[in-house]
């Protein structure tokens, strides 16, 4: 298990520290991110999809729970802030997200799903001040 912690000062920084994990994927990978509303968590994603080469707009997916983008890899990105239990997963569209092997999956407020996955890449985001961030992530 490998263990990265950045200190963020800006949402330039955020975007490109996630743009430089994101080198690394070669599909199938699973990102739960946590942290409080207004932690980071779409502009991480923001930065994921830009290392991944994707063009279009990134935005938070908060009331259509998921949006998907293409690039070098597809990035499904979910929003389980609404999602109440496990049954209501199956409308979610993760699971047609977790086939995909030429996919990386990016699920913020992940707790309802956490049971699905063995081996995610844990992402916490946590505010230390309004322009200063904490980013752990483990793999």
């Amino acid at each position: 298990m490998e263990k990265i912690s950045f200190i963020s000062g800006s949402e330039k920084q955020t975007m490109e520290f996630a743009a430089s994990i994101s080198q690394s994927f070669t599909g199938g990978e699973v990102l739960l991110l946590e942290g409080g509303i207004g932690a980071g968590k779409t502009r991480f994603t923001k930065g994921l999809a830009k290392g991944l080469k994707i063009k279009d707009a990134v935005t938070s997916p908060t009331f259509t729970i998921m949006h998907i983008y293409s690039g070098r890899l597809n990035l499904y990105h979910l929003d389980m802030y609404r999602i109440q239990s496990e049954s209501e997963l199956t409308e979610t569209g993760i699971y047609e997200a977790l086939d995909d092997k030429n996919g990386v999956t990016v699920i913020e407020w992940p707790q309802i799903a956490m049971a699905l996955f063995d081996t995610p890449i844990k992402v916490s985001i946590k505010i230390l001040d309004e322009n200063k961030r904490e980013i752990t992530v483990i793999k």
